[in-house]
């Protein structure tokens, strides 16, 4: 703030200033331009187009960033708007240097065609795989077609295809697969077992492995031998019961043979 005046009303101050002493130049020289002048239009706006100073008969000194006879046309980047090639020859020069691109462009000077929701200068326009040329036209790069530059080939199978890399991979770059887990090979068409099935050797599991199945096995060895000796044992038990049964059957036979020979009638002998 400077003596009770901020930037803002010092600016405007010096603008309404200028407006106000351009005015009275115009009044003060009223020159015609073009059957154009203060007298006879009572306005500014008419002469020169509004855009510059009748400072001679038939002659405009046009403000800046417009330019012809009367200062009718504007320049945008170093083009006047009557040039087919202002704005780059797709858009309209609305004011200097400020262009409006027609549908499809884009850039401040309208020079970058639009294609599938990119500019031309984007790296991933046309899927990264070709150049756009015009709205919504992709040249594509060599191995590379559709409308978009996003299908190529692998191994004569188109990338969309369902079939191509064996069905087993994406086809990411031309003849490049790119296989799945579990599949292997140019075309992914080897099947191989996952790192899950396949774990690396590790001596600790190994070592770990067998201190859990040593133990076992030999309480299986002991259980096994346990189970021999008492059925061994079991098998001699039952043996010398039958040889005893046997012993004493036979002892029982002799016995009763002796009573039935007891028994008979002795023979009567005649004297």
């Amino acid at each position: 703030m400077i003596f009770g005046f901020t930037i803002k009303h010092i600016l405007g101050y010096i603008d309404h200033l200028y407006q106000f002493s351009n005015t009275i130049w115009k009044i003060a020289f009223t020159y015609e331009c073009f059957g154009k002048s203060i007298c006879k239009n009572n306005t500014f706006e008419e002469i020169c187009s509004g855009r510059g100073k009748c400072v001679n008969k038939d002659l405009c000194s046009c403000d800046e960033g417009f330019t012809g006879d009367e200062c009718e046309y504007i320049i945008c980047f170093g083009k006047n708007s009557s040039d087919p090639q202002v704005c780059s020859g797709f858009g309209t020069c609305t004011a200097p240097n400020s262009c409006s691109c027609l549908t499809g462009y884009t850039g401040s000077e309208c020079q970058f065609p639009i294609c599938y929701g990119k500019n031309s200068i984007d790296e991933s326009v046309c899927s990264g795989h070709g150049d756009c040329i015009s709205p919504n036209n992709c040249s594509c790069h060599e191995k590379w077609f559709s409308e978009n530059c996003n299908i190529t080939m692998c191994h004569g199978i188109r990338s969309d295809d369902i079939t191509v890399c064996s069905g087993n991979g994406v086809c990411s770059m031309p003849n490049n697969c790119i296989c799945m887990d579990g599949y292997s090979g140019d075309d992914c068409s080897v099947i191989v077992l996952r790192k899950d099935e396949n774990p690396e050797f590790n001596p600790s599991w190994l070592l770990f492995l067998l201190l859990l199945i040593i133990p076992a096995i030999a309480i299986v060895v002991i259980i096994i031998s346990i189970i021999v000796i008492l059925k061994r044992k079991k098998t001699q038990q039952i043996e010398k019961k039958k040889e005893k049964e046997k012993s004493e059957t036979e002892l029982e036979n002799v016995k009763i043979a002796q009573m039935m020979e007891s028994f008979k009638p002795k023979p009567f002998l005649l004297e």
